[in-house]
């Protein structure tokens, strides 16, 4: 087992950002890309994955898809490094690359080809695994990817989350898109659900839900795949978890994916029904001669050992372009959570109840009674990373101090590895320091300006006042951001005596470049609309303001 990180050369035509117009252009946050002729060389980071059977390489600065994919078994590359990026005018931001496995997040996934941050877990443990932990949160909508090898398998395993970080249900789905590569019947990939209900081995996209689906508001979308890689098999006609089947006039080729002592292959020819006992073992495919045979194949089975059925062909569950759309979630909208919903006709709605129960959280100052409505909340939607970090920042906030036994943030971790809230909150409970360097716990997120205004405006939002403030104040000692100075000026805005301060922030985001972050979550909204017509001599307030506006005539 092996995983490294490395850089490959390569060129590119040139791709160059608009500058945000003044009306929000589709792609909102985003600002729109242009696609030049110019042709440069790039260098692209790389996360390198093997076994003994597969290699697979990962960009994070594309998107965090799949650049790469070589079966190891018959040293052939079923996606192969091209010498130069085949980007192309399309996509929601104007330049799309069709190449790769893509990962789906939301409608159109507006970071497809920015960087997005990653973790490695090298081999270690009893299961022997190697993972890439991927995650990346674009305005209210989080997607944490995990790509993990196994030994001794020559499949991928691929999980995905995206979680809709507002009560409002939004457009969202995840899911990958396969494009089209070189075609071949002698290789290629499968993607099979975890429970073999579906098997495609088309390129397209695979996703959970149509485009028109919802996610409901804190409601978690998870999905699990294995990609398997098949080479040297004529015409591939079957695949499952265990193995690949290919057939042509001459021969019939199996590639075992795994270990299958004892397996059973039964054919069936001309009404009959031939069988043949042999041990599989993951490497080139084992090929038999079917010329001698009286008549063509119909049909294929086989079973393992324990005479499971590993493997059937034909089967419908193969030919199907668009494998499920099974996952039901209740649409929460803004008049459903209008703070005067009737609790009676909504209260078998985990959302709503949950909901409900988090405001109550907020208003109390008991300690011991936002502990007990967050533990309530928790009943409901217990895959809510979002509720973990709460209950425990929500302790933090009220004075308490962490204890050893506490499960909050260590399930949080569970569900978000890379959850750039939890790594705030481990820097809220360290001692403040009195150096003047800024603390590195918090650079990684600094580096990420909309990511440091969405974990500032996150806090803020959620009312730990005394955690904002201490995070603002950290994260602008790394780098300004024009944002967090707004959010800072819209907290202290209605404060005895803190309007000049309110009001230097405003200039110190005056004086920024119309640069991304730019105002896309429901609290920077409101910091904007606000602090517009507080200041309404603030030009660049004011250019953000109508850029919101228009932002929400779009939608």
């Amino acid at each position: 087992m092996k995983i490294t990180e490395d850089f490959v050369n390569l060129l590119s035509p040139t791709v160059r950002a608009e500058s945000m117009p003044l009306n929000a252009p589709n792609c909102y946050p985003y600002v729109p890309l242009i696609l030049e002729e110019q042709i440069s060389e790039v260098q692209i980071p790389l996360i390198w994955m093997s076994n003994e059977l597969t290699q697979l390489a990962i960009a994070p600065s594309l998107g965090g898809r799949i650049l790469a994919l070589r079966d190891l078994r018959t040293d052939t590359d079923i996606i192969a490094i091209p010498d130069q990026l085949p980007l192309r005018p399309g996509g929601i931001r104007g330049v799309e690359l069709p190449f790769g496995i893509e990962f789906l997040a939301g409608v159109e996934r507006l970071d497809s080809l920015a960087h997005v941050d990653y973790r490695i877990k090298e081999s270690g443990g009893k299961d022997g695994k190697i993972a890439v932990f991927l995650h990346s949160w674009v305005g209210d909508l989080s997607w944490h990817g995990v790509i993990t090898l196994a030994p001794h398998r020559a499949g991928i395993v691929v999980e995905q989350r995206i979680q809709n970080r507002r009560w409002q249900s939004l457009p969202a789905r995840s899911g990958i898109k396969i494009w089209c590569q070189d075609a071949s019947d002698s290789f290629g990939l499968s993607v099979i659900d975890s429970q073999n209900r579906f098997i495609v081995q088309e390129s397209g996209e695979f996703s959970t839900m149509p485009k028109s689906g919802r996610l409901a508001g804190h409601r978690m979308d998870e999905w699990r795949v294995e990609i398997l890689p098949y080479s040297n098999l004529s015409t591939c006609i079957a695949a499952s978890s265990q193995l690949s089947v290919g057939l042509s006039d001459s021969e019939l080729a199996i590639q075992a994916h795994e270990d299958i002592e004892g397996a059973k292959v039964f054919l069936s020819v001309d009404g009959q029904t031939l069988e043949s006992q042999l041990t599989l073992s993951p490497g080139a495919p084992v090929s038999f001669s079917v010329t001698e045979f009286s008549g063509k194949i119909e049909g294929v089975v086989v079973r393992d050992a324990s005479k499971q059925q590993i493997l059937t062909w034909p089967n419908k569950r193969q030919v199907e372009t668009q494998p499920w759309v099974d996952f039901p979630h209740e649409i929460l909208d803004q008049l459903t959570l209008s703070e005067n919903f009737d609790r009676q006709v909504f209260r078998h709605i985990p959302g709503a109840e949950a909901f409900g129960l988090q405001n109550q959280a907020f208003l109390t100052k008991s300690a011991e009674e936002a502990d007990d409505l967050m533990e309530r909340y928790l009943a409901y939607l217990a895959d809510d990373a979002l509720g973990w970090w709460l209950k425990a920042s929500l302790r933090r906030e009220h004075g308490q101090e962490p204890q050893d036994s506490d499960i909050e943030l260590p399930n949080a971790h569970y569900l978000a590895p890379l959850e750039p809230l939890l790594k705030a909150e481990a820097f809220l409970n360290t001692p403040q320091a009195a150096g003047k360097e800024p603390n590195p716990l918090l650079a990684s997120i600094a580096a990420q300006p909309e990511i440091a205004s969405g974990v500032v405006g996150t806090y803020l939002q959620n009312r730990l006042l005394l955690g904002m403030a201490r995070l603002a104040d950290e994260l602008l000692r790394h780098q300004e951001n024009a944002i967090i100075r707004l959010l800072l000026a819209y907290a202290l805005l209605n404060r005895p005596g803190m309007e000049a301060t309110a009001a230097e922030h405003v200039a110190f985001a005056e004086k920024e470049p119309w640069l991304p972050p730019f105002p896309s979550r429901k609290i920077e909204v409101s910091a904007v609309a606000t602090l517009s017509n507080r200041f309404p001599q603030a030009d660049r307030l004011n250019q953000l303001n109508k850029l919101v506006k228009s932002s929400d005539a779009n939608e």
